[in-house]
């Protein structure tokens, strides 16, 4: 009877959306926005789309310089829902206020009367001198090139409408997410020039931003990353007590691997979801190709794909019986991710004396992804101390200045640091707090010497847990 009543919901619902809940457009601000996110290597950009950028316009010193003045622009002013839970994204980002202006704008005019009072005057003005600019270099490499072709994928991609919506009923249900057919999804996409490679997409708002092939042919694929991308969406909307009755299952779960499922969990999710289910759902087998380029988050996906697929097909939403059962699963799929870097470093609490936070997440980005990022600098400020002493998550701290009293300081929170002493050398230390979070901590004098252990980390790929110095 459950079954039966919730299944003429989801119809009902499916009735009273319009037909345009699903809209798909081509903004060409957002274009030319991303294509100097991409350009000037901006989170959540293709590195493939990156290296055709940079091989178009090697010999080009106007855009050389355009792109060392737009990476100087901090677009990113973060402000935080401090009502839910810290565990998940309670902050937001004005990139992703300007990201939805750009969808929603006609030409680079309109684009710039709409984010008027985001920024400081003086970045705004910079930005949009530069955007004006960067845009006559955007339709001489690419757009001439690929709008046509960018066109006919839309077209072949709005065919997938129809079934969006009912996959949406089903997964908002599943999610128990508060999005409403109220608000429409824009799906916004751009040109990446080729057949083969790296692509990337980022939800903003209902702003859905995907980066497309232009002369790729496996559209049920592409729309699976769209379906992907929404699914985000609705897990962030989950309502806040919603949120922190999961954060409450995390934490609940004994198995030393229930943060690293937490941390994976939204991606993975997403991944079985829009790349999995959204795949066989529409052509009746499953996605044989790679769904996600992680091998933690393809795996974790892979593993949860049968579990997803029970709950929906009785039409359950998450609980804890998902929560514990997908710990359980990560467990058995990773039983040695626990002292992995690029999963310590995936979601962490950054601590630095920089004021440019870029010159650390920067050599950062370069080997590891980095999904969830907190900040505070300086490392000795006294809300650097408190956040030290009671956040429980994994912690980076970067030292690079003054270090042996940094170090001193710091040995008062942490005693496995007690016979640590900093003789001019860099230093890698890596160890677990009493709570059970990791614990990174470079002691560096410049860039190159923090970089080079960033790359060992990298090569090393796991730490040793019987010491505290990895180098």
């Amino acid at each position: 009877m459950k079954k039966t009543l919730l299944s003429l919901l989801i119809l009902t619902a499916s009735l009273a959306f319009g037909q345009d809940f699903f809209s798909y457009k081509i903004s060409k601000p957002y274009c030319v926005f991303n294509f100097m996110e991409t350009a000037t290597g901006g989170n959540g950009t293709s590195a493939y789309f990156r290296k055709f950028i940079e091989e178009k316009t090697q010999n080009n010193p106007k855009f050389k310089n355009l792109c060392k003045e737009y990476i100087k622009i901090n677009l990113s002013y973060h402000f935080k829902r401090y009502e839910f839970p810290d565990e998940r994204r309670p902050n937001r980002s004005t990139f992703d206020l300007i990201s939805i202006q750009a969808v929603n704008s006609a030409n680079l005019n309109e684009f710039k009367a709409a984010t008027v009072g985001i920024l400081p005057i003086v970045e705004y003005q910079k930005l949009f001198d530069l955007l004006f600019e960067a845009e006559k270099i955007y339709d001489e490499i690419i757009w001439k090139d690929y709008e046509k072709k960018i066109i006919n994928q839309k077209n072949n991609l709005i065919q997938f409408k129809k079934s969006n919506v009912e996959i949406f009923n089903r997964f908002n249900a599943f999610y128990h997410s508060t999005w409403t057919n109220e608000i429409p999804f824009q799906i916004a996409l751009y040109p990446i020039p080729g057949k083969n490679g790296s692509t990337t997409a980022m939800p903003h708002g209902n702003s859905l931003c995907i980066g497309v092939l232009t002369d790729e042919t496996d559209y049920v694929g592409r729309n699976g990353v769209i379906v992907h991308e929404m699914c985000h969406v609705l897990y962030d909307e989950q309502s806040k007590e919603f949120q922190k009755e999961l954060v409450s299952y995390f934490a609940a779960n004994q198995s030393e691997y229930s943060k690293f499922a937490s941390t994976y969990f939204d991606e993975a999710l997403a991944t079985a979801l829009g790349n999995g289910w959204a795949y066989q759902n529409i052509t009746g087998k499953m996605d044989s190709e790679q769904w996600y380029n992680d091998p933690y988050i393809e795996g974790f996906a892979r593993a949860l794909y049968p579990l997803v697929e029970s709950y929906l097909n009785e039409n359950k939403p998450i609980d804890k019986n998902f929560i514990d059962q997908a710990i359980s699963l990560f467990g058995l799929k990773f039983p040695n991710a626990n002292a992995d870097y690029s999963i310590l470093l995936n979601k962490l609490y950054l601590y630095y004396d920089n004021e440019n936070e870029s010159e650390i997440t920067v050599p950062l980005r370069k080997y590891f992804r980095l999904s969830h990022l907190n900040s505070s600098s300086p490392i000795l400020h006294p809300y650097s101390i408190d956040h030290l002493k009671e956040s429980a998550g994994n912690q980076l701290i970067i030292i690079n200045q003054n270090q042996q009293n940094t170090l001193n300081q710091l040995k008062e929170i942490y005693p496995e640091l007690s016979a640590v002493h900093y003789e001019n050398e860099p230093l890698l230390l890596s160890f677990f707090d009493p709570k059970g979070n990791a614990v990174l901590l470079l002691v560096v004098k410049n860039n190159i010497e923090f970089e080079a252990l960033i790359e060992l980390m990298n090569t090393k790929k796991y730490f040793d847990k019987t010491k505290l110095k990895q180098n």
